[in-house]
């Protein structure tokens, strides 16, 4: 049913009939046997009286629905304009006219059917937007009763028309629908209310006082303190309350050691031993980088102009400036991957100055925010970070 008052919704009667209309000749039209002659000539007679409905249809929406509608908004509709009635009423009439044999028949039986399928293709989508566009601008231009006044016109126009036994069965049947459906929402609501009332009798942990909630996050331990951040916003903002942090181990986090109570014996100091895991651990992070640098004899400024690789992805404290001091001593003749994803503060000059120091630069792993109108702005590949929620340049517009 329609989002709107059934008092005041001047369209979803009316097309509820024609949608009937479009359901009885898709079924007469598949059971045809168009090789008959008699049925043939039957499908077309059945196929013009409701197309005749459908244009009256038409007709009385347009003078007492949109015509009144152009007049109160003073704007031009060309809601009824394509005239793709008449063309199907032109066809029914040469069929009944001009088509006399089976060979005939099933030559027309042919275009019949994908007249008929455009037809409807168009046909209940026009409907639809009637409904969702039509509907809603007369809300806004017309008063309750100017509607409930409308409504009653438009059917009654429908029913005043010639050979209304089957229409009037179809808006019978529309407003038993109705009657149900009223039915139906009422019984729904009253279930949702009750389910209401429960729900407001029992309260869930994310509605705890805050003071309450802090008691309990006292009893976790810095990682679940984390965890527990990420499940809401309210949850963030406690999780970050100042006397769920007083004691800071790092070096014992960093081992996955995750106490974080008074001091008391704890050992607050690394042992040697991860002492030199670490100091390991970083010399193989060195090693690794130097496959970065084509050559490991060079002066620091020689090696520093071999980058091949930079990312500065996410630093979102680097500025022009920054990016100027990389030029400095010939800039980066062999860098070929640069990656400016999430750098807030750079601009486009500060790009063109540092490309300008990068020839070897390749467009395709070139990284930068679509929001700065920067260097290769056509050939770039932008930001690699459109989907993190977090970096603000990722957000259109920032």
């Amino acid at each position: 049913m329609a989002p709107f008052p059934e008092e005041v919704d001047v369209f979803t009667g009316p097309h509820w009939r024609m949608k009937q209309l479009v359901g009885l000749y898709c079924d007469k039209l598949s059971k045809t046997n168009f090789s008959n002659n008699n049925d043939f000539r039957a499908l077309l007679q059945s196929l013009y009286a409701t197309f005749k409905e459908f244009k009256m249809h038409e007709q009385i929406e347009n003078e007492y629905i949109i015509g009144l509608l152009q007049q109160r908004s003073r704007t031009i509709y060309n809601v009824h304009s394509d005239n793709k009635l008449s063309e199907m009423l032109s066809l029914f009439e040469k069929g009944l006219k001009n088509v006399k044999n089976e060979y005939e028949q099933l030559n027309y039986a042919k275009q019949l059917k994908e007249r008929l399928e455009a037809f409807t293709r168009d046909f209940l989508p026009h409907m639809k937007e009637e409904e969702e566009v039509f509907q809603p601008m007369l809300m806004e231009y017309f008063t309750y009763e100017e509607l409930k006044d409308i409504k009653k016109k438009v059917i009654a126009q429908h029913c005043s028309q010639k050979d209304t036994a089957e229409l009037l069965r179809g808006l019978n049947l529309w407003n038993q629908a109705e009657e149900r459906q009223k039915f139906f929402k009422y019984s729904v609501d009253e279930k949702s209310d009750k389910e209401t009332d429960v729900s407001e009798q029992s309260t869930g942990i994310t509605h705890l006082p805050p003071e309450v909630m802090l008691s309990i996050f006292s009893y976790l331990n810095p990682q679940e303190l984390c965890r527990c951040s990420q499940v809401s916003t309210k949850w963030s903002q406690l999780a970050k309350t100042g006397s769920l942090w007083k004691h800071l181990y790092p070096v014992h986090w960093a081992r996955g050691d995750w106490y974080s109570g008074p001091a008391t014996d704890l050992d607050t100091e690394p042992d040697e031993e991860w002492v030199q895991n670490r100091k390991a651990r970083t010399r193989l992070l060195r090693e690794k980088d130097l496959l970065l640098y084509s050559g490991s004899e060079k002066s620091e400024q020689e090696t520093g102009r071999a980058l091949l690789f930079l990312s500065l992805s996410g630093c979102y404290q680097i500025t022009d400036h920054g990016l100027r001091v990389l030029t400095l001593g010939g800039g980066l003749p062999y860098l070929e991957h640069l990656n400016l994803s999430g750098c807030l503060t750079v601009t486009g000059a500060g790009l063109q100055d540092l490309v300008s120091a990068c020839p070897s630069l390749n467009d395709e792993y070139f990284y930068y925010c679509d929001n700065i109108n920067g260097p290769h702005a056509d050939t770039a590949s932008g930001c690699q970070n459109l989907q993190c929620g977090f970096r603000a340049c990722c957000r259109s517009g920032e």
